[in-house]
């Protein structure tokens, strides 16, 4: 008889994964998909940002050359732009490279055998993308 567990997101039977194998999954898809997200949002914004300022080159050598601090807030206050746009590219970027990953290395079907549920693997993939589309929303206000 199958009893559904609604915290690890798994059937619960004696065959089946218990809970910190489940957990460990979560955090192993969470680390990947975070780092991941970081370097290419981090990549795509640092390219946003050059676009940015070589397109307003006169007016930030003016500020730098008048003070430091000016030229550094002008770049702060070109941050949330880039941010807006980098940010849910990176994401994309991201769960492609390691939903593929995981794929090729197939361990995917290797969830699948052990019997775990697949909400298990996309839970931190769904709560890192609601994460980034509260950031987005909150960039894209300023």
């Amino acid at each position: 008889m199958y009893l559904l567990i609604l915290k690890n997101y798994t059937l619960k039977d004696p065959n089946s994964v218990n809970l910190k194998t489940s957990r460990t999954i979560r955090r192993y898809v969470l680390r990947e998909v975070f780092f991941i997200t970081f370097l290419c949002t981090l990549a795509l914004s640092t390219l946003l940002l050059y676009a940015n300022l070589t397109k307003h080159d006169e007016a930030l050598l003016q500020a730098l050359s008048s003070s430091p601090s000016a030229f550094i807030e002008l770049l702060f206050l070109l941050l949330p732009y880039a941010l807006s746009m980098g940010l849910p590219f990176g994401f994309s970027l991201a769960v492609l490279f390691c939903v593929g990953r995981l794929s090729s290395d197939h361990e995917i079907m290797a969830f699948h055998s052990l019997g775990i549920n697949p909400l298990a693997w996309k839970l931190p993939i769904y709560t890192i993308s609601s994460l980034v589309c509260l950031i987005c929303c909150f960039a894209s206000l300023i």
